[in-house]
């Protein structure tokens, strides 16, 4: 769960689960396999995989599932009904505006179904998409494109829009971090994204205090191959900051941007 007493959540199960396998203990892959079949027992018939196991809409945490049963290499069908869905599910293109902004024609993936595509929805439905197979597929062509199209002019990406009132909006670590993933998963960036993109992460992180951001930041450079001078420092102090309550995700985002090649999870 989210946090303690709460219903079961696919987010805070599969990465904790990954967190788990980063040792490549036999005791841990058993535990994972579990969490693999509880997840399996929380799709829907449509493929779909809802935000906690009574909350079966919006159906946005659909690819960790994917993730998960692919790393695996299990629940085929599972996976493949998974697919299915997530390849009929598209975020609602507006009318192309004359103003300053990003493309709203553009087809990614929604929070909720219906509305307009945001980026971390988008990015992690590449990364899944691509762990199963469809790196090539229209609809991974187009997201990559969207994710181009989103990148901030002064480096990184922002949670959806690139321009409010007129004015850029701030990049933030963690939408930047899964960008660079998803780029990876497609080995598919236009030249400077990534350089710009990982140029503010590597000056943003060591002043940022959340382990979600940090986590998917150091993430996010480790799939280009970089990584900050201070990372063991900036972890520990991530660490001691939710010492006294700390919830699953973030610890297993710690562990995870600890760890050796935690790329392989994802890409």
């Amino acid at each position: 769960a989210y946090q303690p007493g709460n219903a079961v959540a696919v987010e805070p199960t599969v990465l904790p689960s990954f967190a788990l396998m980063s040792e490549d203990e036999p005791t841990q892959r058993e535990t994972v396999e579990k969490t693999a079949q509880l997840l399996a027992s929380m799709q829907q018939d449509n493929g779909a995989m809802g935000v906690t196991s009574n909350l079966p809409s919006p159906a946005w945490a659909t690819p960790y599932g994917i993730l998960l049963w692919a790393y695996l290499d299990s629940y085929e069908s599972n996976r493949e009904r998974a697919v299915t869905f997530l390849l009929a599910r598209e975020g609602r293109k507006l009318p192309k505006s004359s103003g300053p902004g990003h493309d709203t024609t553009l087809a990614g993936w929604p929070w909720v179904s219906g509305t307009h595509s945001w980026l971390e929805p988008t990015t992690l439905s590449i990364l899944a998409l691509a762990k199963a197979g469809h790196t090539d597929h229209p609809r991974v062509d187009e997201a990559v494109r969207l994710v181009h199209d989103r990148a901030l002019s002064s480096g990184g990406w922002n949670h959806g829009n690139t321009v409010a009132f007129g004015t850029e909006l701030r990049a933030q670590p963690g939408p930047t971090g899964l960008a660079l993933l998803a780029l990876a998963s497609v080995n598919n960036a236009e030249p400077g994204a990534v350089e710009r993109g990982s140029e503010y992460l590597i000056r943003s992180l060591p002043k940022i205090g959340s382990p979600r951001a940090v986590g998917w930041g150091i993430l996010g450079l480790s799939a280009w191959e970089m990584e900050l001078e201070s990372t063991s420092e900036l972890l520990e102090e991530c660490y001691s900051r939710i010492q006294r309550g700390p919830a699953p995700m973030d610890l297993a985002l710690l562990i995870l941007a600890a760890g050796n090649e935690p790329k392989r999870f994802f890409i």
